[in-house]
């Protein structure tokens, strides 16, 4: 080997182990289950370390929350209480967390008496609070709620055939339409930041979605895809104007890359791990993002900075913590991390502390 290789490949190794020692690592708390149950977890996390998320009784292979069991419940989840259990609207059996603000104000659905799933918000003064739907609708979902108390999500509406529209509602509890991208047959928000942007996707048929942006000044705006793709959706944008996510493309039909529009709504591909599907669910503002990748059919939750690229957090926990990292869900400006994942044979919501 010549010296001049050995040199390259020496500044290529340093490159790799500077990578490795600067990411952070965590340590793992598990949130545990409510009583009865068998499966958590953690779908959002807010400033003050508070996580909003549910419990079921789920086993196996089946993500947390995902059934609408019987008996799965919405929980408000602190380090010095552990899990308080938010119940239900009045004669419903099944509720969901789903978001939580820097107030505790909480977000997410359940069941009714009707047997029907309605938005709602919960406040330790107020309790439960029934958001409704759209006039003449039966259904309806929250899934954010930003600093000053808006809220977004998704509704059905009269004829609607089981699709939904992207609405919003605002401190009062009022709820917007905002309807879906020109040409598609319905729409779901998936966040919003304190600016009031809304992001999410909207579905065309035949499985076809992009991901959208809303605004007060313009309505629906289509993110579109990378190039030649079917398939987008914006699971948050920060107050940077960021959005993240995840899109194919022709040189990929039917694989993700988890992606980010920038405040000029410019897609950047920030590529998966392994040749697999890849998706982001949150963003902060420091530009920090969480999700996960499938990899035949198997998941493992994944951090993004521009700093690190993609990063496997389960490389970035104790080696022997019994632990395996499925899905990352949100991330606070400490840089706490919630999610789920897999303890002695159950799943279980997690909560990622960095290490000083």
């Amino acid at each position: 080997m010549t010296t001049a290789r050995k040199l390259v490949i020496s500044l290529l190794l340093l490159v790799i182990f500077a990578t490795v020692a600067s990411a952070q690592r965590y340590v793992v708390t598990d949130l545990g289950v409510l009583h009865g149950d068998t499966s958590s977890v953690g779908n959002w996390i807010n400033s003050a370390g508070q996580v909003a998320g549910c419990a079921d009784t789920s086993t196996g292979t089946t993500a947390p929350c995902t059934s609408d069991l019987s008996g799965q419940r919405a929980f408000l989840w602190t380090k010095e209480k552990g899990f308080h259990n938010l119940g239900t609207l009045p004669g419903g059996d099944v509720s969901e967390a789903v978001g939580i603000n820097d107030s505790g104000e909480v977000v997410g659905y359940s069941f009714t008496n009707q047997g029907t799933s309605h938005a709602f918000r919960w406040t330790r003064k107020y309790r439960m609070e029934d958001l409704g739907t759209l006039p003449g609708g039966t259904t309806s979902q929250a899934v954010a709620i930003n600093s000053v108390g808006v809220i977004v999500g998704s509704s059905d509406f009269p004829g609607s055939s089981g699709n939904t529209h992207a609405v919003f509602w605002n401190e009062d509890g009022a709820i917007q339409d905002l309807g879906v991208l020109s040409g598609a047959t319905g729409a779901g928000a998936l966040g919003n930041n304190d600016r009031n942007q809304v992001v999410g996707a909207s579905n065309f048929g035949s499985a076809a979605f992009h991901a959208f942006l809303w605004t007060k000044a313009r309505g629906m705006q289509d993110l579109g895809t990378f190039p030649g793709g079917t398939g987008s959706y914006g699971g948050y944008i920060n107050n940077l104007g960021q959005t993240i996510g995840g899109s194919d493309s022709a040189k990929h039909p039917g694989i993700f890359h988890c992606a980010l529009w920038d405040k000029h709504l410019k897609i950047h591909d920030l590529g998966t791990l392994s040749g697999n599907s890849c998706g982001l669910s949150e963003i902060d503002d420091q530009g920090d993002a969480v999700g996960g990748i499938v990899t035949s059919g198997a998941l493992s939750a994944v951090f993004w900075s521009k700093k690190t690229g993609l990063l496997d957090l389960n490389k970035l926990i104790g080696k022997n913590s019994g632990w395996a990292l499925l899905s990352a869900s949100s991330i606070n400006l400490s840089g706490q991390i919630v999610g789920w994942g897999t303890l002695d044979g159950e799943n279980h919501g997690f909560l990622l502390t960095p290490k000083k």
